[in-house]
């Protein structure tokens, strides 16, 4: 198998994660669950395919850090790629990227989310654990604001993992290492180019925190995310990551400015069959400040109890309300918006391996190894058929042997369909060449 095919093959089964290492089998998440492939890379063939996504610049960066990230389209599919050094070679973690846009609907969010965004100042935290939807969730903030209001979006993002197109809104998004050398940098420039929102990709770094919450504190509305695992994990490690003198006047700037936090952690609904976001929102009241101003960090459960009236939502509540949700928006899985770019990717393959011709897409796709074994066990999910595109009726011809006249199908996947016919392909050609020469 390709990288391409392995990309394509984990689309049909709707997966979001792929894991490639050398010498074992390819592994998928579907629903959150593992599952692997009849198909083991080896370790030459992995540091090529690196090579060639990389490129000599970020190569030999890649070479002394021992990782990298970019996002590319890969056989048309928005994916996030990781590639690391492992004991055993060169290794791969990618997430396959939602190609339609997002919108706290589509991503099944709570509605009165779209509230903390009526803001024009202050802090939205949007923290959670690795693979917890918290990206997608900031895209669809950014989908809501530039959906109803004429604001200035600056981004920071590393890498950059959804384009996202300007509406009513002006947006500019800039990469960390492409475009400028540092989330440091990146906010300081943002607040020399008249922004009205910010958005700043992860806060990994004190210094980084620092300039966001400056940021917050001097007119604008941002959003950022965190690693934590609740609203109160995600304070508290923005405190701790100042040192003592400090942590006094950092706490009166998270007080001073936060809006909300919104903690997010993923769960499997099997009424639905689909992943959707479970989260814990604390919005900064009265009591919130005043908790976080004193250093009180432990309180927060209680606050986040008995602040429903106030639109805060415990995991426990949260987890209520998906119970007694009806509505629900299916997710458009991964889909193949670029063919050109699959095409481009074959014809360099057949360049750099002139002997093994890369086969068609249709030939691809009858090659395809099944998951074979799942590591978590699961409810088994059929792979939706491709639909029909559209259907090209050639000129009518007979064949000799059925008397049959067939229609060749072109299938979203880039598969066609053409049936068995003894049809002699330079008449074909001939008669369409005659038709539009006629037309004209």
């Amino acid at each position: 198998m390709t990288f391409e095919e392995i990309i394509r093959l984990s689309v049909e089964q709707r997966a979001t994660d792929i894991h490639l290492e050398p010498k074992i089998p390819a592994t998928i998440r579907v629903n959150g669950s593992l599952r692997r492939l009849n198909y083991a890379p080896d370790a030459n063939t992995l540091r090529q395919v690196a090579e060639r996504l990389l490129g000599d610049d970020d190569w030999g960066h890649f070479q002394t850090r021992g990782s990298a990230d970019l996002c590319k389209p890969i056989a048309g599919v928005p994916c996030r790629i990781s590639v690391l050094q492992t004991d055993r070679g060169t290794g791969f973690a990618i997430r396959l990227l939602a190609t339609a846009q997002n919108t706290l609907k589509s991503c099944n969010l709570l509605p009165s989310l779209a509230e903390l965004l009526d803001r024009e100042t202050g802090l939205i935290i949007l923290t959670g654990p690795t693979g917890s939807g918290k990206s997608t969730t900031l895209s669809a903030m950014i989908e809501e604001i530039n959906l109803r209001e004429t604001r200035h979006i600056i981004t920071l993002e590393s890498p950059i993992e959804y384009r996202l197109q300007p509406k009513r809104s002006l947006i500019r998004q800039r990469e960390v290492g492409r475009h400028t050398p540092s989330y440091e940098q990146g906010l300081m420039d943002a607040l020399r180019e008249d922004p009205d929102v910010l958005v700043v990709g992860e806060m990994r770094e004190a210094d980084a925190m620092r300039l966001t919450l400056n940021a917050a504190e001097t007119g604008h509305l941002v959003l950022a995310t965190m690693h934590s695992t609740s609203a109160m994990d995600a304070i508290y490690r923005m405190m701790m990551s100042f040192p003592p003198e400090r942590q006094s006047s950092v706490l009166a700037q998270i007080a001073d400015t936060l809006i909300a936090v919104v903690s997010h952690k993923m769960t499997y609904r099997p009424d639905t069959k689909i992943l959707v976001p479970c989260c814990e929102v604390l919005i900064a009241n009265h009591a919130t400040r005043n908790i976080i101003r004193k250093a009180e960090i432990s309180k927060m459960p209680s606050i986040l109890q008995t602040g429903g009236p106030e639109g805060m939502w415990t995991f426990e509540r949260y987890q209520s309300w998906l119970d007694q949700k009806s509505d629900w928006v299916m997710p458009e899985p991964p889909v193949a918006t670029d063919e050109s770019t699959f095409q481009a990717e074959a014809e360099t393959e057949r360049v750099a391996r002139p002997s093994a011709p890369v086969p068609t897409p249709a030939a691809r796709r009858r090659s395809y190894p099944q998951p074979t074994q799942e590591i978590a066990p699961t409810e088994a999910e059929e792979p939706a058929s491709p639909p029909v595109l559209r259907t090209v009726t050639p000129p009518a011809k007979t064949s000799k042997k059925s008397g049959k006249t067939g229609a060749m199908k072109i299938h979203k996947d880039g598969r066609i369909e053409i049936p068995e016919m003894d049809i002699d392909l330079n008449d074909l050609i001939k008669e369409f060449k005659d038709r539009g020469d006629n037309e004209s």
